[in-house]
């Protein structure tokens, strides 16, 4: 099986759309991660252009025989014209701070494309696990339980059954089906 930079598995399927891009990631942690970078980045550094912001592209790193991490649905650009391939400094200092604030959240997960003069790009860091990212993803759904009124415990990003009930009590409150899937 193709395998991306990242080491994630190369995918046509099993993608789910980012309201923020014209693209999709991969279903999932996955987009539970890239949907909170894109409100953390529209929040915090720009407003994002969805027209100029992409996830998901089957295709290989240009001028390389190594697939891109688009390619498993586990890469994003951001306002690509304005941050193009190649081009350094293309964030005030302030925007590159709050980046760096944002990357450092995720505690390991995301990388930022700065690293390689790519500053549109943000990607699951190279080796980054599923189950990492399942951790991550269950550690902001216990964060917007807890904003939101909902004890999930203590926020330890393992999915017990304080999240399943809080999970439970913010479907039922918000007459969604409650079913405990987030």
């Amino acid at each position: 099986m193709a395998k991306t930079i990242n080491g994630w598995p190369v995918v046509t399927g099993g993608l789910a759309s980012l309201p923020q891009v014209t693209g999709r990631v991969l279903a999932g942690p996955v987009w539970v991660v890239f949907y909170w970078l894109a409100e953390q980045f529209g929040r915090h550094v720009e407003p994002i252009r969805k027209d100029w912001s992409w996830g998901w592209s089957h295709r290989k790193v240009s001028g390389s025989a190594k697939w891109s991490n688009h390619a498993s649905g586990t890469a994003v650009d951001f306002n690509a014209p304005r941050h193009g391939a190649g081009k350094r400094d293309t964030f005030t200092a302030a925007q590159r701070a709050e980046i760096e604030l944002i990357v450092k959240a995720s505690q390991g997960v995301l990388r930022w494309g700065r690293l390689f003069n790519d500053e549109m790009h943000f990607e699951l860091a190279p080796g980054v696990s599923p189950a990492r990212v399942q951790r991550f993803a269950v550690l902001l759904l216990q964060h917007a339980l807890a904003a939101a009124g909902f004890n999930p415990g203590i926020p330890d990003g393992i999915r017990g059954k304080h999240t399943g009930a809080a999970l439970l009590a913010f479907q039922a409150a918000h007459k969604l089906t409650p079913d405990g899937i987030d």
